[in-house]
């Protein structure tokens, strides 16, 4: 009579699950703990290409710069309408569109080498990491997550979210201007007075 070792029997039965294919039991792969792994892998990578290249990858940079370049857009509108009356259409038209604009920062080779390589691997470990929670979804792998697996999971994905909205960022934010500085616009407007609807300034309609 042979005798078999009750934990070695009770470890292997706790690796495999019960599959309803007729009756026999099966060792089924928990992809949880691959999802985790892969996504910590695409945080590395995102937050590598944050430092290398800001203005594509911090969010919170990002979105200082598209109010930056709202800003200047409007603000160079308003100059054409001024340059248009002083010097003419044509003077106007040979300017660059955005000649306004923030210009965005130039990348050494070896620099944009680095992002290429980062990107690459930021947008393949996010691929792994869906497709795992995907398999882990249909086959019902979440219902049984222990904790652990529960916490490395919204960590993770809390993560993620900082990331995805700027909460995590690398940049720091302009310090405000101190109370009376004066806009290019507001010094003009100081020094020539402001254009009244028929083109003068209220300094010649009070001398004439």
């Amino acid at each position: 009579m042979v005798s078999l070792n009750h934990r070695t029997t009770q470890n292997r039965n706790r690796r495999i699950t019960f599959s309803p294919i007729r009756g026999c039991r099966v060792p089924r792969h928990n992809p949880v703990p691959e999802a985790i792994f892969a996504f910590r892998r695409a945080i590395r990578a995102h937050r590598r290409l944050m430092k290398l290249a800001p203005d594509r990858f911090d969010h919170a940079r990002v979105t200082h710069l598209a109010a930056e370049r709202a800003q200047a857009l409007e603000k160079q509108k308003q100059w054409d309408v001024a340059l248009e009356k002083s010097y003419g259409a044509d003077a106007v038209k040979k300017l660059p569109q955005d000649w306004m604009l923030p210009k965005s920062p130039t990348h050494s080779v070896q620099t944009r080498r680095a992002i290429e390589k980062y990107f690459a691997e930021w947008d393949f470990w996010l691929q792994i990491g869906r497709d795992a929670l995907s398999r882990a979804e249909r086959s019902h792998c979440t219902s049984r997550m222990s904790l652990t697996s529960i916490c490395s999971l919204v960590d993770t994905a809390m993560t993620l979210g900082r990331l995805a909205t700027g909460r995590e960022t690398h940049w720091q934010p302009p310090p405000p201007e101190l109370p009376g500085t004066l806009t290019f616009e507001q010094s003009l407007e100081k020094i020539y007075g402001k254009d009244e609807p028929d083109g003068h300034s209220p300094n010649e309609t009070g001398a004439s």
